[in-house]
């Protein structure tokens, strides 16, 4: 009779540890897919601004105003856009180097 006491009342501690564990598991799980999902955003605006700073530099050079104020300003928009592309994205060195040239013409 006590070794039946004994196995049940292993088995059932047994199944709450592996409970206890697979709801830890669980919450490392959610905080990694959270992260994960936040890098996916961050380098999915990255490179949504990075073809946009793109686009605008290459018009830019198509037909750059006449104004230097004006060109001025068009070159400070493309640095703070690029500026706000997130170290750690694929875009991130590109953004730097045009980011670099950009300052240039300043």
């Amino acid at each position: 009779m006590n070794i039946c006491r004994d196995v049940t009342c292993n088995v059932s501690t047994g199944f709450w540890i592996l409970y206890i564990e697979a709801q830890k598991l669980i919450a490392q799980y959610q905080t990694n897919l959270g992260t994960i999902q936040s890098r996916q955003r961050y380098e999915s605006e990255a490179k949504q601004i990075l073809e946009a700073t793109n686009r605008e530099i290459k018009s830019l050079i198509v037909s750059a105003p006449s104004d230097t104020q004006q060109f001025k300003a068009e070159i400070h928009d493309i640095i703070n856009q690029l500026r706000t592309i997130k170290p750690g994205t694929t875009s991130y060195p590109e953004a730097q180097q045009l980011l670099a040239m950009a300052q240039k013409r300043l």
